[in-house]
């Protein structure tokens, strides 16, 4: 067995990979960080038409660091057979995302599932991109609250995913 098989892998999915992924990727790395559980799990975050090597919009990375997590060193990674197959949970951030991945990737339709399911809710979690600063920091309170309310329920699923 590969040392990344014994690791829990779970990938978070916008549009562009600029904005919202990103800050999901980097609020669970500190949830995990907190609860002593980094070192167990491979964080990723990719988009569904990224553009590969992109920074991390200017915005969001002022916001992150708002919250003391350090965005600069993102480059955007698009989704293809790779990226999903090495990835147990798979959380994004809209319908629309779920159905397409649902779609193209059926083998794990099972394992798909929108950020806002891990809080009981059915919500998109809309895209800051071009937006003011304060709409930035919006979608970051969101994205953390849903992270937050819903980490138990995401270590349960992989673990579920896992067996």
């Amino acid at each position: 067995m590969r040392g990344d098989d014994l690791m829990n892998n779970i990938v978070f999915i916008c549009t562009a990979n600029i904005c919202r992924s990103p800050m999901a990727q980097k609020f669970f790395e500190k949830k995990l960080a907190e609860a002593s559980l980094l070192e167990q799990w491979r964080v990723s975050s990719l988009g569904t038409w990224a553009i590969e090597g992109l920074s991390a919009d200017p915005k969001a990375v002022r916001v992150m660091r708002e919250w003391n997590i350090d965005l600069s060193r993102h480059r955007s990674r698009i989704v293809n057979w790779h990226t999903m197959a090495s990835n147990d949970l798979i959380l994004v951030m809209e319908s629309k995302h779920k159905e397409a991945l649902r779609y193209e990737f059926p083998i794990k339709s099972e394992q798909i599932f929108m950020l806002s399911e891990m809080v009981d809710a059915v919500v998109d979690i809309p895209d800051p991109y071009r937006k003011p600063l304060a709409v930035f920091r919006s979608t970051a309170n969101q994205i953390y609250e849903m992270l937050n309310g819903g980490f138990e329920r995401i270590l349960s699923l992989q673990a579920k995913i896992r067996e």
